[in-house]
């Protein structure tokens, strides 16, 4: 008993702040008299307590729309005579190759016209035809009608054999009509033309352009004219309805090999707008006559 009353004292010196500690000690002692190890056991009833701190992470909550804002002031600022001019009223970050541009109207859908032509005086209409005729005189497009009611002639822009009209080319319109009494008149419109058209085919939608109005008058070159782009943008912006279908680029210039030279200038162009490696679009080149000659940009049916 005296070993082990020691042996306690000796615990409680070495460890005097384990006064919450219920311990329980054991010892046998062996023949040889020999002592074994001694195992205290015992639970610590204090809770050991930590707190971490908090982590604040300073952020502008609309630091994010701060660009979008700053373009938005710049507007509010300008003064209704600065606004006026277009490149004043609205800022460079909306210059983008793939924004889209819904106030372009340089590309005609059919019908592509309509005419009225206006009688003077009150003259009695016997009979009459409308002939729209091409750059060189040959008849294209022929209507006729009797009657003197009203008149109005929608166009749709293909002959009477479905030939499509040509881009670029000149065109114009004469109004011949034969009165009660059989005294024939003429009336001869104004000249015109289709820079750009968007027509429906079997074999998909094209959009045709005139290459006059799209490519500068250069010898070795192929360059693309400056006040082309807004009819370019219109162009990306109508086949982004149809991204994913099939795109290709078929031009008709003075030579095959200038031809696929502009196709591919063109193709370029789409490439970059619709963001797509300028590979998918498939383009082709060939010799044709002046005025047939322009750029069909074809969204294939699938």
């Amino acid at each position: 008993m005296k070993f082990k009353i020691t042996t306690l004292l000796l615990v409680l010196t070495l460890f005097p702040s384990l006064h919450n500690v219920m311990a329980e000690e054991t010892s046998t002692q062996t023949t040889s008299g020999e002592i074994e190890d001694v195992t205290i056991k015992g639970n610590i009833k204090q809770e050991i307590k930590t707190q971490k701190p908090l982590v604040r992470i300073e952020e502008e909550i609309i630091e994010i729309d701060m660009p979008s804002m700053a373009t938005e002031d710049q507007l509010f600022s300008k003064t209704p005579a600065a606004l006026e001019i277009w490149r004043e009223a609205y800022s460079h970050i909306l210059s983008s190759g793939q924004t889209a541009f819904p106030g372009y109207t340089g590309l005609v859908e059919t019908p592509i016209a309509t005419f009225q032509p206006q009688i003077k005086g009150e003259k009695v209409i016997s009979k009459w035809d409308l002939i729209i005729t091409d750059s060189k005189g040959r008849d294209f497009k022929k209507f006729k009608g009797s009657g003197n009611q009203a008149i109005v002639v929608v166009w749709d822009g293909y002959n009477d054999k479905n030939e499509i009209i040509n881009v670029g080319d000149m065109y114009t319109y004469v109004f011949n009509y034969t009165d009660m009494t059989g005294n024939p008149h003429m009336v001869v419109g104004r000249p015109f033309s289709i820079n750009g058209l968007v027509h429906q085919e079997k074999n998909g939608l094209f959009i045709s352009i005139a290459n006059k109005a799209l490519f500068a008058e250069e010898r070795d070159t192929i360059k693309i004219r400056d006040d082309a782009v807004p009819l370019l943008k219109e162009t990306a912006d109508r086949l982004k309805d149809y991204f994913g279908l099939p795109v290709s680029v078929t031009a008709y210039g003075d030579t095959a090999s200038k031809a696929l030279q502009q196709a591919k200038a063109m193709a370029e162009y789409l490439a970059n707008s619709l963001i797509i490696w300028v590979d998918q679009i498939k383009v082709a080149g060939y010799q044709a006559e002046p005025e047939k000659q322009h750029i069909d940009v074809i969204v294939s049916n699938r």
